[in-house]
């Protein structure tokens, strides 16, 4: 049975993607519906020589649309190539894996209920420590966008650039704690839409610890895919100290401090 996954940042959804594909077979598409399939996903070599595979690592769709040529806007071509993709899912007879991220500028409601309404397994991760994982996502984007010195995704095969100190502008970090709250707020509003339907996958509970017998995966099989010559691994580092750039004037607390503060204010969205 194929399955979707419902997620929002650095809450365990790649580790659980990864997880599904190999006790199932199915062909892992990363985040090809609304991005691009990416190699650190993991696929069996006969799953890679499939087109669904190929399709999918084709092009990523948030590239071509969400860009500083089109301003981040061009959200009617966005949306008409991710039905492209997702009309592929609805006719191929590969079993796959797919997730979704909760984000406004991608996310398709019609898609998600086809897939409720078709016997498609859907999945959402629930991370409770928000905080933890606010500090996770400013981390990732802080080596991808400012530092330039490492990845989202790492795998026991990653090169690991160690750092002491995040140094950002206030800005970034402002845009960074809004874009959280917002996906926060769309998690919820999911939720209580599909939570009849879902099955809750706990980032403390089960991706953490790497134990998915609440969605009837053996330790056995989570042990046969560490011992993979190439396989997902946690972040190396999640550093908490951090230098904002323009930040308030004394005596005002510190913008990181407040990010963090406002942040934890949010958590009881995530309670259930």
């Amino acid at each position: 049975m194929s399955s979707l996954i419902l997620y929002t940042n650095r809450s365990g959804s790649t580790v659980l993607q990864d997880i599904i594909s190999y006790a199932e077979g199915s062909v892992n598409l990363g985040e090809g519906l609304h991005s691009i399939l990416r190699t650190y996903n993991y696929n069996s070599e006969t799953n890679k020589q499939n087109e669904l595979y190929a399709e999918f690592s084709k092009e990523s769709l948030s590239g071509n649309h969400y860009n500083q040529k089109t301003k981040g806007a061009d959200y009617i071509n966005f949306f008409n190539s991710r039905r492209q993709r997702a009309d592929i899912l609805k006719t191929t007879t590969y079993t796959w894996v797919a997730k979704d991220n909760l984000e406004k500028k991608s996310l398709d409601i019609p898609f998600i209920d086809y897939c409720f309404d078709n016997g498609i397994n859907i999945y959402m991760t629930h991370r409770r420590d928000v905080v933890s994982q606010f500090i996770s996502k400013i981390n990732a984007r802080y080596r991808s966008e400012i530092a330039n010195n490492g990845n989202f995704i790492f795998t026991n095969n990653t090169p690991v650039t160690h750092y002491d100190t995040i140094d950002i502008p206030f800005t970034w970090l402002n845009m960074y704690t809004n874009v959280f709250l917002e996906q926060l707020m769309m998690w919820r509003i999911m939720y209580e839409r599909y939570k009849s339907k879902i099955k809750l996958v706990s980032y403390e509970d089960s991706i953490a610890p790497m134990n998915f017998t609440s969605i009837g995966i053996s330790n056995e099989t989570v042990a046969s895919y560490l011992n993979e010559s190439e396989h997902l691994v946690p972040t190396p580092n999640n550093i908490r100290n951090v230098n904002v750039q323009n930040d308030h004037p004394s005596p005002i607390i510190s913008a990181w401090d407040q990010s963090l503060y406002l942040i934890e204010k949010h958590k009881y969205l995530v309670e259930v």
